[in-house]
């Protein structure tokens, strides 16, 4: 089943269930709060943060992380995530995230999606020190 919801669209859908949830996570570039990690994303695909992050930048970091063959498909693919365990596939690693939060996944605490989160952020602070020095 392939996942064909706009970006635009699930960040306002993921913006306005965020209106209902407690924000503790801080955006990795800019410190404003989301529930999600995959609202995070949402928030650096979508060039709304103010540091600079793009959507170009999110995809070659999850390609770059070594964890990648098991979250990606190939990198000219339309659809270029998948997931680890039902090999549903996205457009975004937002929606991979998403999916991987849902309830009906649990793919969120697997090794391979931890890995990316943490090398995702890791190079967003990475850009935002290397900004400020």
């Amino acid at each position: 089943m392939l996942n064909t919801v706009s970006i635009a669209t699930v960040a306002a859908e993921n913006a306005h269930t965020q209106t209902h949830v407690h924000r503790s996570k801080e955006c990795y570039g800019c410190y404003k709060k989301y529930a999600f990690d995959s609202a995070i994303l949402d928030h650096l695909e979508y060039d709304t943060c103010p540091s600079g992050v793009t959507l170009e930048n999110i995809n070659w970091w999850a390609f770059e992380c070594y964890q990648h063959r098991y979250y990606t498909n190939n990198w000219d693919d339309e659809y270029q995530y998948r997931c680890p365990r039902n090999h549903d596939n996205f457009k975004y690693v937002s929606a991979l995230l998403r999916h991987t939060e849902s309830p009906t996944c649990g793919a969120n605490q697997d090794r391979c999606i931890q890995k990316v989160k943490a090398y995702i952020e890791k190079k967003v602070r990475d850009l935002e020190s290397s900004a400020s020095s």
